[in-house]
């Protein structure tokens, strides 16, 4: 179905960068060999992270960038290579107003949901409580946000059919 978690993720620098490098350059050049799209994470390696994909690239394949925490140049970058851009619980904390700028800003042809709770960060200490996995912009009272919320959530599904070529389960959306 895909190639992934792959990526570069500078945060910890657990792993030599320059090894990181390599791997995501071979792990793309997989996914293109096999006609499979890439499931991205990128941490503090955004310029980097786009250049490989640029060079190596993964536009014949496209994906999803997992997790999205970057800023709206990454965005726009990546919905430029034909990627999908995938948003996590992250995006209801209180100090994540610039990520929710960028949520916001994401065409519905290229929005993700990471619908997968379980395995979500436990929001820290300092953080107000998460106010649902549910993209910025679908509150408001009643039943319109009701409605804004099922067309999400139809939007999310075809988008994960297009990005995944499950043209038969598209149709069942």
């Amino acid at each position: 179905m895909a190639i992934g978690e792959i990526g570069l993720d500078f945060h910890y620098d657990l792993s030599p960068r320059e090894a990181q490098r390599e791997v995501f350059r071979r792990q793309i050049a997989l996914a293109r060999e096999l006609r499979l799209p890439i499931i991205v994470h990128t941490r503090e390696a955004e310029a980097e992270t786009l250049g490989i994909l640029e060079e190596e690239r993964a536009r014949d394949v496209g994906g999803v960038i997992h997790c999205f925490s970057g800023t709206l140049d990454l965005a726009r970058r990546a919905v430029e290579l034909g990627f999908f851009v995938s948003f996590s619980g992250i995006v209801a904390f209180a100090r994540a107003a610039e990520l929710r700028a960028v949520a916001r800003w994401v065409p519905r042809t290229a929005y993700s949901s990471r619908r997968m709770p379980r395995i979500s960060p436990p929001a820290p200490p300092w953080a107000e409580k998460r106010a649902g996995l549910r993209r910025p912009g679908c509150r408001g009272g009643g039943g319109r946000a009701r409605h804004e919320r099922v067309e999400l959530g139809r939007v999310t599904s075809e988008n994960f059919a297009r990005c995944f070529h499950l043209g038969a389960v598209a149709a069942q959306v």
